[in-house]
Order: C-alpha cells, then structure tokens, then sequence
C-alpha cells in the first residue's frame, strides 16, 4: 500500500516534469523549487544541520560552552555533515 505522503510527493514529482518542460522561466522555477523540496539528501543535511545549530545553542545557553566555541563545534559539525 502507498503511504499518502508518498503518493503526494509522487504527484508533485509528476507536476514538477510537466513544469520543467514548459517554456515559462516561472513554471521552471516552480519545478526547481518543488525537486529541490523532495531532494532527499538536502533534506537529511537540513536537518542534521538544524539538530547540531539548536544542541549548540542550548549549550552555549545553559553555559556549557562560550559562543565562540559554540561557533567553533558547531562549524566543525557542519563541515562534516
């Protein structure tokens, strides 16, 4: 059974090639936008990145780091990632 989630990406998938073939600079950079959206390695980097930014800050915020090394953890994290 397809999840309903998986059947709306699949839709938007479908949607974004027909967009992609029309001669329109807007309905291409529709396309771009909705691939870039279901780009699943941009995905689990964004949120990657989004866990190791709000860890840090929390730690900088409960003063378990100074900002500069928060910055410093953080870039390193990110670097990797």
């Amino acid at each position: 059974m397809i999840e309903p989630m998986d059947d709306y990406k699949k839709q938007q998938q479908a949607l974004a090639k027909k967009l992609e073939k029309m001669p329109s600079k807007a309905a291409k950079k529709k396309a771009k936008q909705i691939n870039k959206k279901y780009n699943k390695e941009a995905q689990a980097k964004c949120g990657l990145v989004r866990m190791v930014m709000d860890e840090g800050l929390d730690m900088y915020r409960e003063g378990e780091m100074t900002f500069e090394e928060m910055i410093e953890d953080t870039y390193k994290a990110m670097k990797k990632i």
